[in-house]
């Protein structure tokens, strides 16, 4: 009896170890965190999609930089970490995940904390894309016309709500009718079913100068703005132009109501 004990165990040992199978080998493709040797970075590094502005203080030489990167687990990059390049113009850096299907195209752009544009008029936008749906990024140039300055938005998490949306059907997007040329529109939107899901049935238009991690917005949304950049002038005035109409109705957070809105 005890020999056909033994026997089934080692045969419950076998089928067991036959199931095993290997982890699978990671799939994204991911810039983490980026680092630069010596005391030159003025900021934390932008990371977006698939752009990287590094803001490094006045006088550094960007003709011989060396970035290192961080990347998802297993994920490779070339030209590789390291490497000295010339950042007098953007530079473009390829990862490549780890199962070896899929890769991405950054653009790596180095800029000093030194603003030479003080007049904003909401110009020039370029698209985003998440979740199918487009929407506004506004940026600034600089007197050569180079951008420079890239403003930030809650526009990707509110695209997380819903697929294929306009730019205008955004919180923050551009209008003809400014008082000289186009102007930013601000307008507050609702978020749907999944937002309502959330305890988040509006978003608010916004445009700040920092980052915006869209994939803190709906866990953590004092994580996801980070306000501010590096700024080598005392602010004596702020002066602008703007036009408000307030909605008409005012509402409330009503956890219980099937939209959880009130009015």
């Amino acid at each position: 009896m005890k020999k056909c004990k033994w026997a089934l165990c080692v045969a419950l040992g076998i089928i067991a170890m036959s199931c095993i199978r290997e982890e699978p080998l990671n799939a994204e493709a991911d810039i983490e965190s980026v680092t630069l040797s010596g005391d030159v970075l003025n900021r934390a590094p932008i990371i977006e999609n698939d752009k990287v502005m590094l803001v490094v203080k006045f006088g550094t030489n960007v003709t011989e930089l060396a970035p290192e990167f961080k990347l998802t687990p297993g994920a490779t990059i070339q030209p590789p970490s390291g490497t000295v390049r010339d950042f007098s113009s953007p530079q473009k850096y390829v990862v490549t995940s780890q199962d070896g299907e899929w890769s991405k195209l950054y653009t790596v752009t180095v800029t000093y904390a030194d603003f030479n544009n003080y007049r904003y008029d909401f110009e020039h936008v370029k698209i985003g894309t998440v979740n199918r749906s487009n929407y506004d990024i506004f940026y600034e140039l600089d007197p050569a016309g180079k951008e420079t300055l890239v403003w930030a938005s809650g526009n990707p998490g509110f695209a997380m709500t819903g697929s294929d949306r306009k730019p205008d059907e955004f919180p923050t997007y551009q209008v003809d009718n400014g008082k000289s040329g186009k102007a930013l529109a601000l307008t507050t939107r609702r978020t749907g079913g999944f937002g309502s899901l959330m305890n988040k049935p509006i978003a608010a238009g916004n445009l700040f100068l920092g980052t915006f991690d869209f994939n803190s917005a709906l866990t953590n949304a004092l994580k996801a703005t980070k306000f501010g950049t590096p700024f080598n002038r005392i602010p004596v005035y702020l002066k602008g132009y703007y036009k408000y109409t307030p909605g008409p109705v005012f509402y409330v957070l009503d956890k219980d109501a099937p939209d959880k809105m009130r009015p």
